[in-house]
């Protein structure tokens, strides 16, 4: 006799389906409201360091350099920098943006050369310290509280050499004058009272001068050469007279602090502007522009960089520095100037009495 199979009716199948997809539904909502991570367990700790890996605060991190470098401050009026304000240097904030204020730590002189360690600090939320080391360097500065020149071996912004002797500063062995390094009262170029160009000078400008295509070779001559303190005092005061005395400071040297003075340097065909544009003239400076550093003059006060040399553009104003240093500062036509590569400043630390 046969066995009778039990069939299992539609109408519980159906009713099977509603409640397993009812348990699937329930089951993602509970995942989707607490989800545990395979590397954490319920307590929210990671099973490899235990730390919570929710609900962690932020740790605040100090910005700011690890050296400075400063002038020593000597108390004049003429510091254009303030360079004591060394915590607008330091900021610190944790990734959400919060904001700590920074301490400076540590014993310095600005107005004393040397190195000295400090460090910035800051507290965090739970009152632990936070501290980033700085290494402050003060240098030497040249100059005397009334702007003068102290004579004395010391190291520009850069690392070069400089050297003030009898008044006069050297820079690597080169004789430096703009606006803050001037020449000294009574100073002669010759050694005496005649307004001669020094000799290696004159040959260096001659072997130029033939060197220059005939077409131009016989405008490039001398416009100005050697001003002693006394001529330039009677230039300076005229423009000041003329110009005031603000625009006469972008363009005219003060006494004492031409490059005139010195035989180093001269003017070429012309010392004017509107001269400069005319197509003759501007032949002969395109040519020196080119090829004056190949016998060792630079174009002293180059284009758009009168925040360097303090003055205006002058491309008939050369100076004598010798083939090597020519040939870097001429940097392929980019013209670099005595200040920015020896890392000296030009801006006046004395005040102008007429």
């Amino acid at each position: 006799m046969k066995k009778r199979r039990k069939t299992i009716r539609p109408e519980a199948i159906a009713l099977l389906a509603i409640l397993l997809c009812t348990v699937v539904i329930c089951l993602i909502i509970v995942i989707k409201k607490d989800p545990v991570s395979p590397m954490t367990d319920p307590t929210g700790e990671s099973p490899v360091t235990g730390a919570q890996t929710s609900g962690q605060e932020a740790v605040p991190v100090i910005t700011a350099p690890e050296e400075i470098s400063v002038r020593a401050v000597t108390g004049g009026a003429w510091e254009q920098d303030d360079p004591q304000d060394l915590l607008a240097l330091a900021s610190a904030a944790d990734e959400t943006g919060k904001s700590y204020p920074v301490t400076l730590e540590g014993e310095y002189d600005l107005s004393k050369a040397g190195v000295y360690a400090l460090s910035y600090v800051i507290t965090d939320n739970h009152g632990s310290r936070i501290e980033k080391a700085l290494r402050l360097t003060v240098l030497a500065s040249p100059f005397a509280a009334d702007g003068t020149l102290i004579d004395g071996e010391y190291i520009t912004d850069n690392g070069h050499s400089l050297a003030i002797k009898g008044g006069l500063a050297y820079v690597d062995g080169y004789l430096l004058v703009n606006k803050s390094y001037s020449v000294p009262e009574g100073f002669s170029s010759t050694g005496d009272c005649t307004r001669s160009m020094v000799p290696e000078v004159m040959e260096a400008f001659q072997r130029m001068r033939n060197a220059a295509p005939a077409s131009i070779r016989a405008n490039i001559t001398i416009r100005s050469g050697v001003r002693n303190i006394a001529d330039q005092t009677v230039i300076f005061n005229n423009y000041v007279r003329n110009d005031g005395l603000e625009n006469a400071l972008t363009y005219s040297a003060r006494p004492r602090y031409s490059e005139h003075h010195t035989g180093l340097a001269m003017d070429i065909l012309t010392s004017s502007a509107e001269e400069s544009k005319q197509p003759a003239t501007a032949a002969v400076l395109d040519w020196l522009n080119k090829n004056a550093w190949k016998y060792g003059f630079i174009q002293r006060y180059p284009e758009n960089k009168t925040e360097e040399t303090g003055y205006i553009y002058e491309p008939w104003h050369y100076r004598y520095v010798g083939t090597e240093l020519a040939e870097a500062l001429y940097n392929n036509g980019d013209w670099i100037t005595m200040e920015t590569y020896f890392g000296v400043d030009s801006f006046y630390h004395t005040a102008y009495s007429s």
